[in-house]
């Protein structure tokens, strides 16, 4: 992503109220970026449905089949 898209981005999310800004203590030109509470549980409910979504596609493997499956997967990501 380039420089304006992220900035884009970044401020539709603090619109929304998901991330706030900081000063930054070592720097006053800059600004920290970090989640807000809302954000966060939002963050924790795409993990659970994330989980939840890969243990039914996963379902009909058997364990080896499951553990051989997820290996061949990591080196093609």
């Amino acid at each position: 992503m380039d420089t304006v898209t992220i900035k884009g981005v970044v401020d539709r999310l603090k619109k929304k109220g998901l991330i706030k800004f900081m000063p930054d203590p070592g720097d006053s030109r800059l600004k920290l970026i970090s989640p807000t509470p809302e954000m966060e549980a939002g963050i924790s409910q795409l993990h659970r449905a994330g989980e939840e979504i890969s243990n039914k596609t996963l379902d009909p493997l058997t364990e080896d089949e499951r553990k051989a499956f997820l290996e061949m997967l990591s080196r093609i990501v």
